[in-house]
């Protein structure tokens, strides 16, 4: 019992997480900080020299829609009308 009570106080504070995170987001006016230098910037430039495709967000989004259309899709008993699966955008005009 003790464990499920773990579970839902953990979902809880990831909730929060996300909210605050959203929030940071729609106060900076994007989705994400151009990086232009530290350890993150030279993570992006060793995949890109590796021949790692980086996405924008939204493209991350519509990648992972069709990923999950075409899954759904090929499970017995299931499809995926057209436009079920919601468009979204990192600025919110979906």
């Amino acid at each position: 019992q003790i464990f499920h009570v773990a579970v839902v106080a953990g979902a809880y504070m990831h909730w929060l997480a996300v909210l605050q995170m959203l929030e940071w987001r729609d106060a900076s006016g994007g989705c994400a900080v151009p990086l232009v230098d530290g350890p993150a910037a030279s993570v992006m430039d060793n995949m890109r020299q590796l021949g790692h495709e980086l996405l924008h967000i939204d493209q991350v989004w519509d990648s992972l829609r069709a990923y999950a259309a075409a899954h759904l899709s090929a499970l017995p008993g299931h499809s995926v009308p057209h436009g079920h699966l919601p468009a979204t955008s990192c600025s919110g005009d979906a």
